[in-house]
């Protein structure tokens, strides 16, 4: 993870499978480090343009903690965000908004309307629906993602990044 955080990606590469490998052998391939391992060589998959392999270890991580964890972890949560991002990636936006939609319900069911992850959901839908061409529906949960803030004080993309799981958020 480091050489990732460093922009080391490269490197990243070279050591991940050593590391799966590693946990794997130690840990089994359904526990919870484990998965949480996959997830990041999923970014990095990502970070290396690889999408289709981010997407197919995703696939893996999120049956996995689905199975291990239940459905509604904050693990989950950050697998299912990270996977959507990657199909928006691959062009798949109707796939990505409709688990963008998943993790928002999560969130706001768990820690309400008001909270930053939450909000921070409804950006990332937002951003896709803009995506999409679908201006009304972005500018419609755009309205209620900006009257939260004001009224909250919460900064806005960047103070999300703050709260945010391993990829994006």
């Amino acid at each position: 993870m480091l050489h990732q955080q460093q922009g080391k990606l490269d490197n990243a590469a070279e050591i991940y499978p050593r590391i799966l490998t590693g946990r794997e052998k130690l840990l089994g391939l359904e526990h919870t480090d484990t998965l949480m391992s996959l997830n990041n060589f999923a970014v990095l998959q990502y970070r290396l343009g690889h999408l289709q392999e981010a997407k197919d270890t995703l696939q893996q991580v999120l049956e996995g903690e689905d199975k291990l964890i239940g459905p509604e972890s904050v693990d989950l949560q950050v697998s299912l965000s990270n996977m959507a991002l990657v199909l928006r990636a691959q062009g798949e936006l109707d796939a990505a908004e409709s688990i963008h939609r998943r993790v928002l319900e999560i969130r706001e069911r768990l820690y309400g309307s008001k909270h930053p992850s939450t909000m921070f959901s409804l950006r990332n839908i937002v951003s896709l629906l803009e995506q999409n061409g679908d201006v009304d529906a972005a500018e419609e949960l755009g309205y209620r993602k900006a009257s939260f803030q004001k009224r909250q004080n919460v900064p806005g993309a960047e103070g999300a990044l703050l709260f945010s799981g391993l990829l994006y958020d």
